[in-house]
Parts: C-alpha cells; structure tokens; sequence
C-alpha cells in the first residue's frame, strides 16, 4: 500500500481562548481497496506516540481538540487498512507548537512545504495582515542540529490586505528530512517564531507532485463568497469544514483548466474554515478565514 501524505492546519477557535488541529492528508488511490485510517499523536516529545482514533475511508479530514495546550509540541503521523487486513507504511511524521504570543508581527494563515519536479523544496506562506514586519528569514535544519537562516525576504511593514510569498530552496539533499520554520523580525529589530514542518527529499516519489498544488483562492477573508482557480478541466468536489470538522458546505462544479469556481458562503458565519477540494482520486485542502 501506498504511503500516506499528510498536511497540518491549525485553527484558533475564539472559545475562551482554546484552540483545535486539524488535519487533512491525501486518501491513497481507489485501487489500494483502502477501510480506514489511523491517527497518532505525540505530545511534549517525538517518542511516544498513541493512537487517538480513526477515520473511515475516504474521510480523510480529523479534528484533534482534546485538552490542547499552548506552547506544547504536537506531533502526528497515519497509517492505512485495507479491507484485506494490510497496512500501509506509516506517513511522515509532523509537528507543530501553537505559540501563546499576541505580539507576533504577522498572521501566518498558510505555511507550506512542496517537492518540486526538479527535487527542490518551494516554501508558501500567506499572511492575512503585518504590523511593522520588517523581513522573514526563513530557517532550516536536520535532526539534531539548530535552526539556520538560508534566505531574508523583505516584509510588507504595515498591511491588513493580504500577502502571498514563495521561495524555492535548491540546496537539499536526495533522502535527507529538512525541518523548516519562519522568522519574522520588526523594525525595532524584535523577533517572532512560527510553527514549523518537514519534508523529505523522497525522489523516489517525485511524481506525486501534483497540479492541485498550484490552487489558487481569494479573496481570503472572505465576505460572501470565494474564487477557486483551478488547474485541470474537469469535475470538482469542494467540501468546507468549520473548527469542530463538520461539513458545513458541499458542492459538485465542472471548470475549464485555469478557470474561477466561485463559492457563495454569505450564510457561514465568521471563523476559520477548511476548504477541501477532491478531483479524481486527489484531494487539496485550504485554510479559509470569513470576516463579517
């Protein structure tokens, strides 16, 4: 059986402080007959993990809100059951630390890691406002080493609208795992860390870059509605989901490649949402914020 790509967003609920993970990984192909996944947790350490729960195939979405604390590390990792009683190789493992800080000069809503065809490792955020953000360095590391800057990039100072960036790192190595993270750094010269994550340099893998990464979305807030720009002609499923991980929007759209699905979400209320979209047998999710 396949193994299993997993992706992490963390959703800050506005109840008494308190805050969700969420993940979202990519179903393995229709022809691995797969039954179910199984969820992994560690917390404070790398070293003991426990299964948490499990997800019936093809929900490939779970929201972890049990006595979450901030300042804590997270980490996570999945397997697969087919109805034959074989497992899958268990996915990479990912981390992350939900930092109690209002004093960050940025919000971070996307922080990603894609392998390129060209075994490359492009790094995305999106930040939806800065406050006197002067630049980011983005750090790196293996295991067992300390955080290196590799590249500044200049801030936005003060902005509410928001910002895409990307930067490709070239120089990593074929088998290797790289542990990445943001900093950001003011104009008074005070730093602020985000949470980070890891990739592997798996070439044996290279293919499973797929085209879904390229999705574009916007506006993010969003009002009333929200464009999906999308790679490939064809059938989409769109699923949203609130904090709790509860189908709150669903929907089936035909698109040209390259062309807009616009989504009306006039009725949800304010929050962070997941947006999951599935064509074939492939799945992207997003981080959508409504403001009202």
């Amino acid at each position: 059986m396949n193994k299993i790509i997993i992706f992490i967003f963390v959703l800050i609920t506005a109840v008494s402080g308190q805050f969700s993970l969420t993940l979202t990984w990519d179903p393995n192909p229709a022809d691995d007959n797969v039954e179910f996944y199984r969820i992994y947790r560690s917390v404070g350490n790398m070293e003991s993990f426990v299964k948490i729960d499990s997800t019936v195939h093809p929900d490939t979405l779970y929201c972890d809100s049990d006595s979450m604390m901030y300042n804590t590390i997270y980490a996570y990792f999945l397997d697969a059951i087919n109805f034959a009683g074989l497992y899958s190789d268990h996915s990479d493992t990912v981390w992350i630390t939900v930092l109690d800080d209002t004093s960050l000069p940025a919000v971070l809503s996307i922080f990603d890691l894609i392998l390129t065809a060209d075994y490359s490792v492009k790094i995305i955020w999106r930040t939806e406002s800065e406050i006197n953000n002067s630049d980011w360095y983005i750090q790196r590391r293996q295991d067992g080493y300390l955080f290196e800057d590799i590249v500044s990039v200049p801030g936005q100072g003060s902005t509410s609208t928001a910002t895409d960036y990307e930067y490709i790192d070239s120089q990593v190595v074929s088998g290797l795992t790289y542990i990445y993270r943001l900093k950001s750094v003011d104009y008074n010269g005070a730093e602020g860390f985000f949470p980070e994550k890891s990739i592997t340099i798996d070439v044996l893998n290279i293919n499973r870059y797929d085209s879904l990464d390229e999705l574009v979305y916007y506006p993010n807030p969003a009002l009333n509605y929200v464009n999906l720009k999308v790679p490939e002609a064809g059938k989409y499923n769109i699923l949203i989901y609130n904090v709790l991980g509860q189908e709150v929007f669903s929907g089936q759209y035909w698109s040209f490649a390259g062309a807009s699905i616009q989504l009306h979400i006039g009725s949800l209320p304010s929050g962070a949402y997941i947006i999951k979209l599935i064509f074939e047998n492939r799945s992207k999710a997003r981080r959508l914020i409504i403001q009202k």
